[in-house]
């Protein structure tokens, strides 16, 4: 159904004709998802906050392609967890284990997730600090979007991870056993799904849908993002279903975050333009409604 936007009149005083008492009223944009809750009338805290609720309330107003979406990832998620003597996960992590592991070396230790995590993190603050104070406003809109999008899927995925507790490549008998919320804080940081890439996919997807970038950098950004979810399996840090589940997660999150919440999209849902003639009792009136 259309909506149409809220009329401003340039005769206030004018009382409205029939026509204009059966213009239907606009349609809500959602729960917390108005325009005041955008950049930059919002900081990013409270919007952060906004979004946690926001994302679960408004699951009702998904559209068939939202709940397609979702059924994909959801079933390729649960296939490469299902316990089929052993799962698709544990299989393809044994295969790893004898295959790549005497060549493959451990590019995810503690050291080098600390540089890559803590570099992107610094690299984003410097970035908005610098972007704002030069008044370069789409650059600094742009980071503080895509520092949303890190926040909101971190939270959303320890959420799911905790409730999971799911056991990792190197916990109990490698089975990859799912074990519920009291044994999750026993696992962390193991588990489904993988927080690391729901903040890299967080990331891409808010900047994709943000900047808009030509297909071939893309392609190129999907790729080496990709390459370091691999070498996640390859190190036996994650399973694949990790993998895909904090990979979809967090690029919907980012993609979300920049639709509700960039100053772009304001006041822009079905607006429309009319001039009519309204009769009052003082005569003839002109209005203007957008």
């Amino acid at each position: 159904m259309a909506c149409s936007a809220r009329a401003h009149s340039a005769t206030p005083a004018a009382a409205p004709s029939a026509a204009a008492l059966a213009m239907p009223e606009p349609c809500s944009p959602g729960i917390l998802l108005g325009d005041e809750l955008r950049y930059p009338t919002t900081w990013v805290g409270p919007r952060v906050a906004f979004d946690l609720a926001a994302i679960p309330a408004n699951i009702p107003r998904w559209q068939l392609k939202d709940w397609g979406v979702f059924a994909a990832v959801t079933g390729a998620t649960i296939a490469l967890m299902w316990p089929a003597g052993p799962s698709p996960d544990v299989r393809i992590d044994r295969w790893i284990a004898r295959k790549m592991d005497p060549w493959m070396p451990d590019l995810w230790r503690p050291t080098n997730q600390a540089i890559l995590l803590g570099g992107l993190g610094l690299g984003g603050v410097v970035t908005w600090g610098v972007a704002h104070a030069q008044h370069k406003d789409a650059l600094a809109e742009g980071i503080s979007l895509v520092m949303e999008s890190v926040a909101v899927a971190e939270v959303l995925h320890l959420v799911l991870k905790f409730l999971i507790g799911r056991e990792g490549p190197g916990d109990g008998d490698g089975l990859g056993s799912v074990l519920g919320p009291s044994a999750a804080p026993r696992l962390y940081p193991a588990g489904t799904p993988s927080g690391h890439f729901a903040s890299l996919y967080a990331v891409v997807g808010a900047a994709e849908a943000y900047w808009r970038p030509h297909w071939a950098v893309s392609t190129l950004i999907h790729l080496a993002v990709g390459a370091a979810a691999l070498t996640n399996v390859i190190n036996h840090r994650h399973y694949l279903s990790d993998i895909v589940a904090g990979g979809a997660m967090g690029y919907a999150t980012g993609y979300w975050v920049v639709r509700h919440r960039a100053s772009r999209y304001a006041a822009k849902r079905g607006s429309r333009t009319q001039l009519r003639v309204t009769f009052t009792g003082q005569g003839v009136g002109l209005q203007l409604r957008f």
